[in-house]
This record gives structure tokens, C-alpha cells and sequence, in this order.
């Protein structure tokens, strides 16, 4: 009988992971994440200065320089028609921002054929053939406007409820890309996610142990009385992971972060490099 016990506690542990993995499996996300820098390369300059700034023959008295990382960190491939037709996916500036030029910094996925468009608006729209999960890129941006004004990635996916452009970050971003979260960024995680990790472990200890107490004092029902039993520990699992997942996201959920993060540390490396020059413009004395 002690064979049929200790048989019945393994299938019990098993469940419990199968469940997991089969939640982990059913999950799909289409998820954005972004973080944007920015610098002032030249003030405004006054009417009688005489030194000027010409941009693609343009004269103008500011200019700033934003560079914008965005990637799918997402676990689902992201194309065009997964946006909302009227606010597709953008690089916005906070009025009166008004774009002058972009370029292509990095893009870890050639294939995704990325293409930044200015609109008549002044926005930057990113057109693109898809994003798989993982997959990014690193805009700079030539703007008028003011280095302080908010800077932001637009775009409304279809079922917004799970799916959402979300804004993180530098100090995120980084350590992102590098593979590991920092405690301090992270903090209000490990304060909700490893208290309840330590009680869910000792809940299903517990539940193992009274379980195989009563299935050894219960030949004949044994094997009932301890999956019955431990049922609730695989409840509360899955309850967790829900519960996580609603207040970090999927990627972001604690228990299993390291599970789906794919790390592309080219694009942060581009993203903190202080290469600012411009590929073409001209300034005239």
C-alpha cells in the first residue's frame, strides 16, 4: 500500500505542474514596450543670430534628438491589422513637437521590414510587416519642441483588455534586455510575488504531508483522500498565477519571468550608446 501512496503523491505533484504548464501554454499576449531619451542639440535661436540651421533646406531655431526603443515583449507575433485601423502604431509628441526626420538605428529582425513614416501631423507612424515576440528596434528622431515634453508610442490593439502598448523606464529597459531585473526596479514585485511564492510552497508542503498522513491511515480510500486534498494547492496555484499575471502582465509575471523573456542586449546597447550624429543637415554661418 505504501506504493500506492507514494504513486499517488507523485501523480498529485505531477498534476500540479501539468496545470501550470497547460496555464502558461493557453496564455497570448500582444503586448509593446517602449522607453524613449532625449537631448538638446541646439537652443532657440534668435531672429538676428546669424548663425542658422538648415534641415533638408528647412531653417529651423531648436532641434532635439529622441531616440525610441520599442520591441513585442509580448508572446504573440504582432502585425499591421492587429491595431485599431485608426490608431495604428506611432511616435507621438506633445504639442508643439513637430517631427523633422527619423532614422533606422537597429532593428534585431531585418525580415520586419520596419519603416518609419512622418504623417502630416508631424507624428511618426512605424509601419512594419510583423514583429514575432522578441523581435525590436531603435528609432532616433529629429524634433522641434522642448527635450522635457512627454514623448510616447501610440497604438490600440484589438482587445486592449490583455493586449496594450505600455510605456517603461530606462533604467527597465536595460536591465531587461540584459536578462535580469534589478531588486529596486522590481521591488513592488518581489513584495507581491515572493511572500505569496513562500506560502504557496508551505500550503503545498503541508497539503503532501496531511495528505500521505491520511492516505497511510486510510488504506482503502488512500489514493482519494490525497488527491482530494491536494487539489486545493493546485487551486491556489493557478489562482496566483492569475492574479500575477493581472498585476504584472504576462512577461512580468514573478513566478515564471525567466521562462518567456527573450533578451536582445544589441538593442539596448544602441539604445544608452551617445551616438547622436545626424546622417544629413548643415549649419550655415
Amino acid at each position: 500500500m505504501d506504493l500506492i501512496n507514494i504513486t499517488s503523491l507523485l501523480l498529485a505533484v505531477i498534476s500540479i505542474l501539468i496545470s501550470v504548464y497547460f496555464y502558461l501554454k493557453s496564455k497570448s499576449v500582444k503586448r509593446i514596450l517602449y522607453c524613449s531619451r532625449s537631448i538638446t542639440v541646439i537652443e532657440d535661436l534668435p531672429q538676428d543670430n546669424r548663425l542658422k540651421l538648415y534641415f533638408s533646406d528647412r531653417e529651423i531655431r531648436k532641434l532635439i534628438l529622441t531616440k525610441v526603443a520599442i520591441w513585442n515583449s509580448g508572446s504573440e507575433t504582432i502585425k499591421p491589422d492587429s491595431f485599431v485601423e485608426k490608431i495604428p502604431l506611432r511616435v507621438s509628441f506633445a504639442a508643439p513637437n513637430k517631427t523633422i526626420e527619423s532614422y533606422l538605428l537597429y532593428a534585431n529582425n531585418k525580415t520586419n521590414e520596419i519603416l518609419p513614416k512622418i504623417d502630416q501631423a508631424g507624428n511618426l507612424l512605424i509601419n512594419f510587416k510583423y514583429l514575432d515576440p522578441g523581435d525590436g528596434v531603435v528609432i532616433k528622431i529629429a524634433h522641434e519642441g522642448k527635450v522635457e515634453d512627454f514623448v510616447s508610442v501610440e497604438g490600440t490593439i484589438y482587445n486592449k483588455k490583455k493586449n496594450r502598448v505600455k510605456r517603461v523606464s530606462k533604467e527597465y529597459f536595460i536591465q531587461y534586455m540584459r536578462g535580469s531585473i534589478s531588486y529596486r526596479e522590481t521591488k513592488k514585485a518581489f513584495k507581491y510575488s515572493f511572500l505569496p511564492v513562500v506560502l504557496l510552497s508551505i500550503v503545498l508542503f503541508l497539503t503532501i504531508l496531511t495528505g500521505y498522513a491520511i492516505a497511510k491511515a486510510n488504506v482503502t480510500e488512500g489514493t482519494f483522500s490525497l488527491l482530494l486534498i491536494t487539489a486545493p494547492s493546485v487551486l491556489v496555484a493557478l489562482l496566483y498565477l492569475f492574479y500575477a499575471e493581472k498585476l504584472y502582465g504576462v512577461i512580468e509575471a514573478p513566478i515564471f519571468r525567466y521562462m518567456q523573456r527573450i533578451r536582445e542586449p544589441k538593442i539596448a546597447c544602441e539604445f544608452v550608446s551617445e551616438n547622436w550624429a545626424l546622417s544629413e543637415g548643415k549649419i550655415v554661418e
